[in-house]
């Protein structure tokens, strides 16, 4: 939504002698229309409209009047009510330049004013922290120093426990890093890869689930693997195994 901007409007405007003289010819439909126009110059840079071969068009669709009354109503309010003026090339009306460059005066010096206001504030905090501006130090670089030790103890439990929990996974196996490891050391990697795999395609195939699949591993699947393999199996596991299949 374009901004709404804001000029002051007198009350009794419609009282105003020349704004009297133009509503004697044009009535309460020309001082609708003069109202229309001076919110269109309070929008447009300078508070001035740019005068060419469209701008009776223009402001013949905001006033809902055809492009020739719009002309002419314009060039009676320069030239016979004293309302607008013109140099040829834009025209404007004096009266909303003249409360603009007011109304900008009072906000410059409003927000000068503010600038002072707090920089002054700011200027008595940085007086009363200088006094004793050195013990504070001191005491701020103790707190900061003793914030970054435990920041970096904080940081290194972080990185054991995130290590420990980072899961080595296939689609339906999920194995922690120490379990991982756990099985490499006992059966090598290549091993523990196949285990995964077995593991991985028969919870795929079965749409079976294990609350620890490291447990799983341990309770057959190691065992299978070693045997397919030509390994020894256990006779636990076997059992374990012939039930499954």
């Amino acid at each position: 939504m374009k901004e709404a901007y804001y000029f002051s409007h007198d009350s009794n405007a419609r009282h105003d002698p020349k704004v009297l003289s133009m509503r004697s010819v044009y009535g309460s439909e020309g001082y609708g229309w003069y109202w229309i126009i001076i919110e269109m110059l309070r929008e447009q840079k300078n508070y001035q409209i740019e005068i060419n071969k469209y701008v009776w068009n223009a402001l013949a669709m905001q006033t809902q009047c055809n492009a020739d009354a719009m002309h002419s109503f314009v060039n009676d309010c320069i030239n016979e009510f004293n309302l607008f003026e013109s140099d040829g090339e834009f025209f404007w009306a004096e009266s909303l330049k003249r409360r603009m460059d007011i109304r900008n005066e009072k906000s410059e010096k409003a927000r000068r004013a503010a600038e002072a206001r707090w920089g002054k504030v700011s200027n008595t905090k940085v007086s009363a922290k200088s006094k004793d501006k050195q013990s504070e130090d001191d005491a701020n670089a103790m707190h900061t120093h003793s914030e970054r030790n435990a920041l970096k103890e904080k940081k290194v439990k972080e990185s054991k426990v995130k290590e420990n929990k980072k899961n080595i996974s296939a689609d339906f196996v999920s194995l922690t890093s120490d379990e991982y490891e756990k099985l490499v050391s006992q059966h090598g990697e290549e091993s523990t890869k196949k285990m995964i795999e077995v593991l991985d395609n028969y919870k795929g195939a079965n749409g079976k689930k294990y609350k620890s699949d490291y447990r799983a591993i341990l309770n057959w699947v190691a065992d299978k693997v070693i045997k397919e393999k030509g390994g020894v199996q256990s006779a636990k596991s076997k059992s374990y195994i012939d039930n499954l299949f």
